[in-house]
């Protein structure tokens, strides 16, 4: 799979493009240390889904996502079953809030056991890592996706364009 990215309206695409299946969902409380780059304060209990995202007709895994929800929107749980809809979407419909911003980052990474059966592949495979950070209005976070990307079944595909390209020069 190759994901070019431009805007947050890109970030929708690939959730068209694929089929993000639930494989766990609850609640967890974030403890410091746990899980490196998540940025809610400790002692504080999100909204938890694991789901396994498909391309239609391939059994392989593009990617495992951890989705953490604001514990504004708990209600929503019940509603993170197999989807094609972001889950961001899904919380700008049911709470009239807006993304404003999306934060990226982008790391290296060796698959866990347990992430590598999932994703079926080897054991420490590696991977890319992409955590999303979704804002609203005021910097309110309102969701963290944090997904693992086996290294041969991913590409992530940018252009940068240098600032007035395109415009005459004098």
């Amino acid at each position: 799979y190759v994901q070019a990215l431009d805007s947050i309206d890109d970030l929708l695409q690939y959730s068209s493009d694929t089929d993000l299946r639930m494989i766990e969902r609850g609640t967890v409380t974030h403890r410091v240390g746990a899980v490196p780059g998540l940025p809610f304060p400790a002692g504080e209990t999100w909204v938890f889904a694991v789901g396994l995202r498909h391309r239609p007709g391939d059994a392989q895994p593009v990617c495992l996502t951890r989705v953490y929800l604001n514990p504004d929107f708990r209600s929503i749980a019940r509603r993170l079953l197999p989807r094609s809809v972001p889950i961001y979407q899904l919380i700008e419909d049911h709470f009239g809030v807006k993304v404003s911003r999306v934060e990226q980052r982008i790391l290296a990474s060796a698959l866990s056991r347990a992430d590598a059966l999932a994703l079926q592949t080897k054991l420490a495979a590696p991977a890319l890592r992409i955590l999303r950070l979704y804002y609203g209005d005021g910097d309110r976070l309102l969701e963290v996706s944090d997904s693992l990307h086996p290294a041969e079944r991913f590409t992530y595909a940018m252009t940068i364009r240098r600032a007035g390209a395109g415009a005459s020069s004098k």
